[in-house]
């Protein structure tokens, strides 16, 4: 992580970073691989959220892939 940003911004720069990229255009999973990847994730953090000292973080990343799932852009509205 850059020393410049903070550890929530960072992340967020990261998780941007990796949704953006072609996964499945490149033929590195297949789309239904990629599907059950992102529902994997939100799963997770969604279980995490009930016992995390900053569940709000869990539900915010679960709410974020859902989105990416739903075919909406996760980061915006």
């Amino acid at each position: 992580m850059p020393a410049s940003m903070k550890p929530m911004a960072w992340r967020r720069s990261v998780f941007a970073n990796l949704s953006s990229l072609p996964l499945t255009e490149l033929k590195v999973f297949g789309e239904q691989d990629a599907r059950d990847l992102l529902t994997d994730v939100a799963t997770a953090h969604s279980e995490a959220a009930g016992t995390s000292k900053t569940p709000e973080r869990h539900r915010a990343v679960a709410a974020i892939v859902r989105r990416i799932l739903d075919g909406k852009d996760g980061m915006r509205g």
